[in-house]
């Protein structure tokens, strides 16, 4: 009875849930296909309000909207799922169009001989084991001297001039009156000759002193070798003494090449390379040497040794003071084989040198890590790993700040961000400024002077001249910065500071240090990396200057990118609003920011 009982309140039960689940589908219109349509629509129009685009290269910038990077003018990309896991918690994925974007290109580390071009540069100089100077060899007055000019060129044996030397006339008085007596002492006659021959007079002129039986008053001065008059230090009628020297004199038939060498070229090079030579005076032409000698000191000035190279000059086309480029090109001795990747595959943080590196078993994700390693020499276009990578493996080598700022958005280990702490984009890059601008480099407020158009004239010249120099920084190209910055210190030199008065003459000497010492070493060095780390110091400081003192009839903009200077951002001058970033060139041609006006 009880089981019956049971069973019909089962049914009961089961009829009234059915009969609500029936009641609820009538008052919905229909059997619910619309409410389940409407919540699928609300979780899609939820979903794109919640898209966020971001700047593959400036991952600070963040938006609802698509559109173009306020900094560099990239096109703005969603910001990408990052619940998406590698095989290790410090893997991070990118998307195949992330990558396309920011064109990303990985490299596999390979194994290469260390070998080099290195590039040198000097002048030519004359060889200081022919240079000689031409003294007298008895004292007296100078009564004639045939030599009117440096330069001039003499013959060995070559009268030079005429000297009276009462010294010479005594002796030879003394010879004359010993050699009278046919009976006088022999040993006094050949005293007296050895005297004369101390003085340089040959046995035939001694001869002819006896002979004549008369004092010569005056003697010629004959040149001892031959060569190129390089110094005057007598004049007519100067009294000279015994071993004054007259002139200096260089043999030109060979030359020496003194070229320039920076530190971290030295341990390429040793005595017994061939190296070869252009000379600026003699386009498409090729000289060959060989480097015979090299400095065992520094100039700790410019911080180069000096390499020497002789050549043969029997034509006498190669003059001292030529300016004269080198190539070398060297293997180390110590080891064959070393790991090498492409130099643009490096960050620099100043103590540690990171790469991103590929897991290649994550089949068709592209998974990349950040990784230290210990580095070597640089090469041509790649440099040595000593640590920290294993042949085979592969490397971001292009795009690698993107991939930097990928990390940094998925909470990675990466350049910005060494121990994984949390952090936001926006923390690190504000107003397209990185956290490792120097405060002295940003824009301040500079005092204004009162000068002479003269001065703004000449500031004015030398400004269009660094607008060559910049844009061969743009366009990438050593060379042409070296030549413009040569130009540049002939533009620096023509500045008249006395145009300038007491505090404006103060400040414009404390610019000038600044400018010149770049400027040397960016004219003195055909390395692009060397010549842009002295030009992101040159430019605040030219900045200020034309802030201070003014230009004429020029309208410029200064401008700032946060990547440069290994992400610590750097400025630059240019004559145009469009951005045509300096420090990298094509590889982020737009990458900056107009930060001030200039004039106009």
């Amino acid at each position: 009875m009880k089981t019956n009982n049971i069973k019909k309140y089962g049914i009961f039960t089961l009829l009234f849930v059915l009969g609500l689940v029936a009641g609820a589908l009538i008052w919905s219109g229909g059997d619910g296909s619309s409410k389940e349509k409407q919540a699928t629509d609300e979780h899609e129009h939820a979903e794109s309000e919640d898209t966020e685009y971001t700047c593959s290269m400036h991952p600070s910038v963040r938006q609802d909207e698509p559109g173009d990077c306020p900094i560099c003018g990239m096109e703005l990309i969603p910001v990408e799922d990052e619940s998406s896991e590698g095989t290790d918690v410090q893997d991070f994925e990118m998307t195949e169009t992330a990558m396309k974007l920011a064109q990303v290109r990985t490299s596999e580390v390979t194994a290469g001989s260390r070998a080099k071009e290195i590039t040198l540069e000097g002048k030519i100089a004359a060889d200081q084991r022919k240079v000689y100077s031409q003294v007298v060899h008895f004292g007296g007055r100078l009564e004639a001297l045939n030599v009117s000019y440096v330069g001039q060129k003499v013959e060995k044996g070559q009268k030079l001039g005429s000297i009276y030397s009462p010294d010479l006339v005594a002796a030879q008085r003394e010879l004359l009156e010993t050699s009278k007596f046919k009976y006088g002492s022999q040993e006094m006659l050949e005293a007296a000759r050895q005297k004369l021959k101390q003085w340089k007079l040959s046995d035939e002129q001694i001869e002819d002193i006896i002979q004549s039986g008369e004092v010569k008053t005056n003697f010629d001065i004959r040149a001892d070798v031959s060569g190129y008059v390089t110094k005057m230090k007598a004049n007519k009628g100067d009294y000279l003494h015994q071993g004054d020297y007259l002139f200096e004199i260089a043999d030109l038939s060979s030359v020496w090449v003194m070229l320039d060498a920076y530190e971290r070229d030295l341990q390429w090079l040793h005595e017994g390379q061939e190296v070869k030579l252009k000379v600026n005076a003699f386009p498409g032409r090729e000289f060959s040497g060989t480097i015979n000698f090299i400095d065992p000191f520094i100039d700790e000035n410019s911080r180069v040794a000096q390499v020497r190279a002789e050549l043969n000059n029997s034509n006498r086309k190669l003059k001292p003071g030529m300016f004269i480029k080198g190539r070398v090109k060297a293997t180390m001795k110590e080891g064959s084989d070393a790991l090498l990747i492409p130099k643009t595959a490096v960050l620099w943080t100043g103590e540690r040198s990171l790469v991103y590196v590929q897991n290649q078993e994550a089949g068709e994700k592209h998974l990349f890590r950040m990784r230290e390693i210990t580095t070597g020499q640089t090469l041509e276009d790649s440099i040595i790993v000593l640590d920290g990578l294993e042949q085979g493996e592969r490397v971001v080598s292009h795009g690698t700040f993107a991939v930097d700022a990928a990390a940094q958005l998925a909470g990675k280990t990466s350049m910005m961000n060494p121990e994984t702490e949390t952090a936001s984009a926006a923390d690190l890059v504000k107003e397209g400024e990185t956290a490792g601008v120097q405060e002295k480099d940003k824009i301040t407020d500079v005092e204004k002077f009162e000068v002479s158009t003269e001065f703004q004239q000449q500031l004015t010249r030398f400004y269009r001249d660094y607008i060559k120099m910049k844009n061969s920084f743009v366009d990438t190209d050593p060379d042409k910065v070296n030549e413009h910055a040569n130009q540049l210190q002939n533009s620096l030199e023509n500045i008249d500071m006395s145009l300038l008065e007491g505090e404006a003459h103060m400040q414009w000497m404390d610019y000038l240090k600044i400018l010149k010492k770049d400027l040397n070493t960016i004219a003195g060095s055909s390395d692009i990396e060397v010549q842009r780390e002295a030009f992101v110091t040159f430019n605040p400081a030219f900045y200020k200057a034309v802030k201070a003192f003014g230009l004429i009839d020029v309208k410029a903009y200064y401008q700032f990118c946060p990547m440069a200077n290994d992400d610590k951002g750097a400025y630059w001058i240019s004559e145009q609003k469009e951005i045509r970033n300096p420090y990298f060139g094509d590889e982020m041609m737009s990458c900056g920011e107009n930060k001030d006006t200039i004039g106009g």
